[in-house]
């Protein structure tokens, strides 16, 4: 949740001396002491996110880069845009702590700017203790006071975290939420 909470983690994971280590999202810069202690153990660390180039320990997948994470938010975008017929009223609820998530967000604003003339957005950032706590009464309060919205989309799935309870509570529940990757709660969300 936080780059201390990040460090030690990293730091648990290198004492169980494994040979690898999978992480995601986490910028270089936040365990660059981890990763040196890692390549001194001869631990190798993977990444599946991430905006840095490998180096040391790290070895990057690419298997969801920053090009990736563009062409995500621009795909999001792509279905709030047609299932509103080019009139839809957008709350984005982001982490900015995340850089990798910063690349969903550009593309989906980029998209939704390039697109949809008649679409409107408004960002709404929050920290990653906001998760389940602040987040649901945040994007309660952004419905509230933009009652035409539409659509909540976030740029990570632990964002709607508690926000369909919220929601209800509120009677707020005629909005589509969608945004990147999925929990097993946005699925069952799905089915309802």
């Amino acid at each position: 949740a936080s780059p201390e909470d990040q460090q030690k983690a990293m730091a648990s994971a290198i004492q169980l001396n494994p040979d690898g280590i999978a992480t995601s999202g986490i910028p270089i810069s936040t365990i660059q002491t981890q990763l040196d202690e890692a390549e001194q153990k001869g631990i190798w660390v993977n990444t599946s996110a991430s905006t840095d180039a490998p180096t040391g320990a790290m070895f990057d997948t690419s298997i969801a880069g920053p090009e990736q994470l563009s062409e995500w938010g621009k795909m999001v975008a792509a279905q709030a845009i047609v299932q509103s017929e080019g009139t839809a009223k957008i709350q984005l609820f982001n982490l900015p702590v995340f850089p990798i998530l910063l690349e969903f967000d550009k593309g989906f604003k980029g998209a939704v700017s390039d697109w949809c003339p008649g679409c409107e957005l408004e960002e709404n950032a929050q920290q990653a203790t906001d998760i389940g706590t602040n987040t649901p009464g945040a994007v309660v309060s952004a419905l509230q006071a933009a009652p035409d919205t539409d659509w909540v989309v976030f740029d990570l799935a632990e964002l709607g975290i508690g926000v369909q309870s919220a929601l209800e509570g509120a009677q707020l529940a005629d909005v589509n939420i969608g945004g990147l990757s999925a929990l097993p709660e946005n699925y069952e969300a799905l089915k309802a």
